[in-house]
């Protein structure tokens, strides 16, 4: 499974932006990190309300790496790599 996880990164602009994090399923994004990698002073989960408004008619838990706005930095865990044959939301509530 590949987990794709909304944050929003404050990076000391009036903007704040949208990253999506991708990780195997079994393991856990370490904020610290990804905030890093994405060189912002803070980083949080984006709330179901702000998910809604980049993506209309996408919901938390069903909002997948297709079809991005072009806004969105887009960060995959090296532990995707090598990932064959998995399973992925894509922007479906089913």
């Amino acid at each position: 499974i590949l987990k794709s996880l909304v944050y929003i990164a404050d990076d000391g602009t009036p903007q704040a932006r949208p990253v999506m994090a991708l990780i195997r399923g079994d393991l856990d994004v370490e904020d610290i990190k990804l905030q890093n990698a994405v060189a912002a002073n803070d980083i949080r989960l984006a709330t179901g309300e702000e998910v809604a408004s980049l993506m209309p008619g996408v919901s938390k838990g069903f909002i997948g790496p297709v079809n991005l706005p072009a806004s969105v930095t887009l960060v995959a865990d090296a532990s995707t790599e090598m990932l064959k044959n998995f399973a992925m939301a894509y922007n479906v509530v089913d």
